[in-house]
C-alpha cells in the first residue's frame, strides 16, 4: 500500500494517482492495494486497484461534484439564452437520454449495425458502437441528435437533442419533439422521459 504523508488541518494534500502512464493529481485521498509479492493490482478505471477506503472517498467527492447539478424535467428561464444572459454567460446544459455502452451495444445489436471488429482498439469500441447507434436514430427519426456526455452517475454518454445555448434555434416544434422523442424510446427500449443534464465536458459546469 501506498504511503502518504498524514493529513492534517494545517496541510492540504492532494495525492498522486497512480497510472500505467505515470502519476496524476488526484482530487480524492487515494492508497492502492498490493498483491501478495508486493506488486500494484492492474485496474482498466483507475490504473491500479484502489483501497476500500479511497473508494469511499473516490464516492463522496463525486457526490460532491454531481451536488446541484441533477438533472431537470424542465429548463429554468435563468438558464435560457437571452439579451441580458447571452450564452457566454451561461452553464451548458443537454437534453436528451442518458445511456450506457451495453444499451447501444444491445441496439446495433438489434439493428445489425457494423461496429468495429476484434482487433480494434479495444478502447474505442464503446464510443464507436454509440457513435452508430445516434446515427440510426439520426436516420430514423430525421431529427438532428448528437453524442454528449452528462453529468451523471451510472451512464457513459447521452442522446441529445439540442443545448440550453442553441436552443432557440435548434428546438423542434411539439408535435415533431414527442415524435422524435417517441421514436428514441421505442428502439432504444427505454420508458424514461428525457431530462436536462449538466454537460461533463463543459470547464464552466465544474
Amino acid at each position: 500500500m501506498i504511503s502518504f504523508p498524514p493529513r492534517t488541518q494545517e496541510t492540504s494534500f492532494i495525492p498522486l494517482h497512480v497510472t500505467m502512464d505515470g502519476p496524476l493529481l488526484c482530487p480524492y485521498y487515494a492508497e492502492f492495494e498490493r498483491d501478495s509479492q508486493g506488486n500494484y493490482i492492474p485496474d482498466p478505471e483507475f490504473g491500479y486497484k484502489l483501497t476500500a477506503e479511497s473508494m469511499e472517498n473516490r464516492r463522496q467527492w463525486r457526490a460532491r461534484c454531481f451536488k446541484g447539478r441533477e438533472p431537470m424535467d424542465d429548463l429554468p428561464s435563468h438558464f435560457c439564452v437571452s439579451a441580458r444572459r447571452p450564452a457566454h454567460t451561461l452553464p451548458r446544459l443537454l437534453f436528451g437520454f442518458p445511456l450506457r455502452f451495453d444499451q447501444a451495444y444491445e441496439f446495433a445489436k438489434r439493428r445489425k449495425l457494423k461496429l468495429l471488429g476484434e482487433n480494434s482498439d479495444p478502447d474505442l469500441r464503446p464510443s464507436f458502437a454509440a457513435l452508430k447507434t445516434i446515427m440510426d436514430l439520426d436516420r430514423r427519426s430525421g431529427a438532428d441528435l448528437r453524442y454528449e456526455i452528462p453529468r451523471i452517475e451510472g451512464y457513459d454518454f447521452m442522446i441529445s437533442l439540442y443545448t440550453n445555448l442553441t436552443l432557440e434555434d435548434d428546438q423542434l416544434e411539439k408535435e415533431e419533439e414527442k415524435e422524435v422523442i417517441e421514436i428514441i424510446q421505442r428502439e432504444l427500449q427505454i420508458s424514461d422521459p428525457p431530462k436536462w443534464y449538466w454537460d461533463a465536458t463543459f470547464i464552466e459546469n465544474s
